[in-house]
C-alpha cells in the first residue's frame, strides 16, 4: 500500500510549483476548460483568501489527488474534487471529501459538491450520499 499525506492551505497561500501542478491535473482530468474555473475564481476574489485546498502528495511530495472547498456569498461552498487515474481506488477522494466536508462544517457552509464528469455520480453518492452532486459545465 502507498504512503500519502493530505495537507490544507488557503488558495492563496500556494506555491507557484504547486499551482502549475493542480493547473496539470486540472487539464489531465479532463476538466474542460481550465480558464472557465480561473474565471470564476477570479469573480470570487474577495473570497479568494477563503479558499480551501485540500492537497494528497504522495512519498515524493508530488501532488496527486486534490480537492477546494469554493465559499460563495450565499453561505454555500462548492466542493471540487480531483484523483489521479494511478492513485484511485484507494480511499485518496473519500479522504479529501470528508475533509473538505469537515471544513464546511466548521465554517458553517453548506456543501455542494461540483464534479467535471458524469462518471463520478457513483462515487460522489456514495462517499456524500446527503449532498446532491451537481456536473459542471467548464466548456
Amino acid at each position: 500500500m502507498r504512503s500519502y499525506r493530505l495537507t490544507t492551505k488557503r488558495l492563496d497561500r500556494i506555491t507557484p510549483a504547486e499551482r502549475r501542478r493542480l493547473n496539470y491535473l486540472t487539464l489531465k482530468s479532463g476538466g474542460g476548460n481550465v480558464s472557465a474555473m480561473r474565471e470564476d475564481i477570479l469573480q470570487r476574489r474577495k473570497l479568494l483568501h477563503r479558499i480551501q485546498l485540500f492537497l494528497i502528495r504522495d512519498v515524493k511530495g508530488t501532488i496527486v489527488a486534490w480537492s477546494s472547498a469554493m465559499p460563495s456569498a450565499r453561505n454555500y461552498a462548492y466542493i471540487y474534487t480531483y484523483v489521479m487515474q494511478a492513485h484511485r481506488r484507494q480511499g485518496l477522494g473519500t479522504r479529501l471529501i470528508s475533509s473538505a466536508m469537515l471544513w464546511c462544517n466548521k465554517q458553517s457552509y453548506m456543501p455542494k459538491v461540483t464534479s467535471w464528469d458524469t462518471r463520478s455520480n457513483q462515487f460522489f453518492s456514495t462517499v456524500v450520499p446527503e449532498v446532491k452532486v451537481k456536473i459542471a459545465d467548464l466548456a
